[in-house]
């Protein structure tokens, strides 16, 4: 399917809802989603869960009551409406072409500077009633193939912005990936902005697949929540890789990771695998109100034959060729810590494996 160039706002639910599951308990569902595309809502003046969304065309500083949008005709012609940038919340008291007059610092925000290409987004038009932004679920045999999700404005929705539940033996896979997807769940160019958790993926009771997603360049800000909060549960595995995202001011953490077990304390769980691995490298993590990455229960990825544990990899020593930059993260600024590895599922075992490099 191709969902592409709509503007969706204030459903009481979600604004799209992918569900791939069986109504007859005789036998699992085998639904299959072949070559899966939701994109281009921002290049193509669509948005989900705000009335409008465009870019700074110019940098302003924390004092400027002027700002310049690249695309005015994506907001009300009429002043009265809040903006969100960054972290700062401002209210357009006047309009001039594609010049905004604006009263900085609304809404108990700090005026602060902001770069040219900074998203601006209308703070209203979100889905209610706990209605995400974007949801795929999938239980059963059900699987979907190539999924990239690309280029959305997902803003002031209810619950989380972009979910991904997979539970039974559902699978996500790669099968004819466009030419930039590395992974079978692609999520790139996105502005996640405003919503509960910004993007989650939950995964349960089967290590039948691993699901491997890979989220680039995105955006995902001022979350209520976490800005990606990944879990692992009872024997699922998750491969999740970040570059080049920015994660910013969000209320929770700004990465969680989290597994859990069916297990008392105590028993013997070595078949249990509900690990997290990934490779993260080049994002900005910065100025979230919890930790900045907060890794909860079992991370890395153990090779069932070898029992080698291939580790989840945060930051990497050196530049990447292509474009001469570190292949670190900069984690700065966040309230609690900027790294925090702890275990907390009750259960102690030396599967994890974890390696930290060249981060600032």
């Amino acid at each position: 399917f191709n969902i592409q160039n709509n503007t969706i706002t204030q459903t009481r639910g979600d604004a799209i809802f992918v569900d791939q599951r069986g109504t007859d308990v005789a036998f699992d569902a085998t639904n299959t989603l072949t070559r899966s595309f939701i994109q281009d809502n921002t290049i193509q003046d669509n948005t989900i869960g705000t009335f409008g969304a465009s870019t700074l065309a110019s940098a302003v500083d924390d004092a400027d009551t002027e700002i310049t949008v690249a695309d005015p005709t994506q907001f009300p012609s009429t002043p009265g409406f809040s903006i969100r940038i960054d972290g700062e919340q401002m209210q357009v008291t006047a309009i001039a072409g594609s010049t905004f007059t604006v009263t900085r610092g609304a809404g108990g925000t700090t005026a602060a500077p902001h770069e040219a290409g900074s998203a601006v987004v209308q703070t209203t038009g979100g889905q209610t009633a706990g209605g995400r932004g974007i949801a795929v679920n999938l239980e059963e045999r059900s699987a979907i193939q190539d999924l990239h999700i690309l280029r959305n404005v997902i803003a002031n929705n209810a619950g989380n912005g972009i979910d991904l539940t997979r539970s039974d033996n559902a699978a996500v896979l790669s099968v004819q990936p466009l030419p930039d997807q590395n992974r079978a769940v692609t999520i790139s160019e996105n502005v996640i902005d405003n919503n509960q958790v910004g993007i989650r993926v939950l995964t349960q009771n089967s290590s039948a697949d691993l699901i491997d997603l890979e989220a680039r360049n995105n955006r995902i800000a001022n979350n209520r929540d976490d800005g990606v909060a990944l879990r692992a549960e009872a024997d699922s595995r998750i491969l999740f890789d970040m570059e080049a995202n920015v994660i910013q001011f969000n209320a929770g953490d700004g990465v969680q990771t989290s597994s859990h077990a069916n297990f008392p304390a105590g028993s013997d769980f070595s078949s249990d695998k509900r690990q997290v691995v990934g490779t993260w490298i080049k994002n900005v993590i910065s100025d979230n109100n919890g930790n900045g990455v907060n890794i909860v229960g079992l991370h890395g990825l153990t090779d069932d034959v070898t029992g080698v544990t291939v580790p989840l990899v945060i930051g990497m020593e050196g530049t990447d060729p292509v474009d001469g930059l570190s292949r670190g993260n900069r984690i700065e600024r966040n309230a609690s810590d900027g790294i925090r590895v702890a275990r907390a599922d009750g259960h102690g075992d030396n599967r994890d494996a974890i390696a930290i490099a060249n981060n600032t």
